[in-house]
């Protein structure tokens, strides 16, 4: 599923290794997808690291190339990306640009993403500092919304604060998308 993906998102790309207009929205589902299932796949394979993505390529090198044929276009999908590149990365290195600071003009969606896949970065021992800031910038930002956060949210910031103190969890419970009945929360 993971090279199909790949697939799809090269098909927007024109030969500028630019994304085509017309296949922005495209592109960008194809970025937040992909992103999320290799989440998934990592954590699945922990502790190794290696070519997930297939093509005889480092899936950090993959990723790259989805981030440099972004070409500065959108800060959600930057932060996504980025944050899967750290997550290719072995324990304490940090891939390319620092686009963190630009949360605050993600939509929320990108945030409540982020608090549902970074407690993945803590669990396989791949953050770095940089992660462990974007990790209290979301929690942070999702707890004090105007609007009152749904359960699942948080949820999703009550795991990931005991993902980064270090309690033990269960890898299930990470990859469980309605957290709100984790026996470690309520």
């Amino acid at each position: 599923m993971l090279p199909q993906l790949y697939d799809i998102f090269t098909s927007c790309v024109d030969i500028q290794s630019q994304i085509v207009p017309s296949l922005e929205e495209k592109a960008s589902a194809c970025t937040m997808t992909l992103s999320h299932l290799y989440c998934g796949r990592v954590l699945q394979a922990y502790p190794s690291c290696g070519e997930f993505l297939g093509r005889g390529r480092r899936d950090y090198d993959m990723f790259l190339r989805v981030w440099l044929s972004l070409g500065g276009m959108r800060t959600a999908d930057e932060v996504v990306l980025v944050t899967t590149m750290d997550l290719c990365l072995l324990e304490g290195r940090s891939s390319v640009g620092s686009p963190f600071c630009s949360l605050d003009a993600c939509p929320d969606s990108v945030s409540e993403w982020l608090s549902h896949s970074l407690p993945y970065h803590f669990l396989t021992g791949r953050m770095n500092e940089r992660g462990e800031r974007l990790a209290i910038k979301v929690i942070s930002k999702l707890l004090s919304s105007p609007s009152s956060p749904s359960n699942q949210i948080i949820a999703n910031c009550t795991l990931l604060a005991c993902v980064m103190v270090g309690a033990q969890v269960d890898k299930k419970d990470i990859v469980r998308i309605d957290k709100r009945c984790h026996r470690l929360i309520w």
